[in-house]
């Protein structure tokens, strides 16, 4: 008997070793931590990092630390992010992710990574309609108004459709409530969103003359160009 209880509490450990194993090697090949047996419900890890190098003509006036540039070269981190994101049950769904954007030779240095996006939603239907509530990029009805990382590697969404990025919300991201959904072939999004306070703004001057201005018109088709420009 002793001899027995010995022999199944070693398939017992090897089994559990099996499935640890098991469970590991899925977690390295997807980084996906699953909820319940058939995988529906789950938590994943994923992270990017996009880097460039370009070259770029500038405009007329330009100046970088005070001397007139023309044109110029350098390599820079567009984007790097880390996302944390899951279907927590079969109607709730959780997004956190947090990045940084734009590090190039001429940005502060240990700036910090930032909170990009923090929000989560309830399927009252899983196809029809969906209620959220957090930090997001759900707005806007132009094309490139929520525009997505991962389909645009080689080049940048055009940023005079972003009139509000970092003005009133944080990397077009917005403190909004929002609906989306399918209906058939009609694919929609609502949100009510609330304003960020623009005096937070990165740079903001509460009183700016023609001269400065002007000055800041150059100036900042230089950081353009370094920080977001293809």
């Amino acid at each position: 008997m002793k001899k027995f209880n010995t022999f199944v509490s070693v398939c017992c450990a090897m089994l559990l070793t099996n499935q640890i194993s098991a469970q590991t090697s899925n977690f390295m090949k997807d980084r996906k931590i699953p909820l319940n047996e058939d995988g529906s419900n789950f938590v994943k890890f994923t992270f990017m990092t996009q880097a460039w190098i370009r070259s770029a003509d500038y405009n007329p006036g330009s100046t970088i630390d005070d001397v007139a540039k023309n044109s110029g070269t350098d390599i820079g981190i567009r984007r790097s992010a880390i996302q944390v994101y899951g279907q927590l049950t079969d109607r709730v769904f959780a997004f956190t992710q947090i990045g940084l954007n734009n590090f190039n030779d001429l940005s502060e240095r240990k700036s910090g990574f930032f909170l990009n996006d923090a929000y989560g939603e309830y399927a009252i239907d899983k196809t029809k309609l969906s209620l959220g509530m957090g930090l997001s990029g759900w707005s806007g009805l132009s094309r490139f108004a929520s525009p997505a990382v991962g389909s645009q590697l080689g080049i940048d969404a055009p940023m005079y459709q972003q009139a509000t990025s970092d003005v009133t919300d944080q990397f077009l991201r917005k403190l909004s409530v929002f609906a989306k959904g399918k209906l058939g072939k009609f694919d929609y999004r609502v949100a009510m969103a609330q304003p960020m306070d623009i005096k937070k703004m990165a740079g903001y001057n509460p009183t700016v003359t023609y001269f400065q201005l002007c000055s800041f018109a150059s100036k900042n088709a230089v950081q353009r160009i370094f920080s977001i420009s293809v």
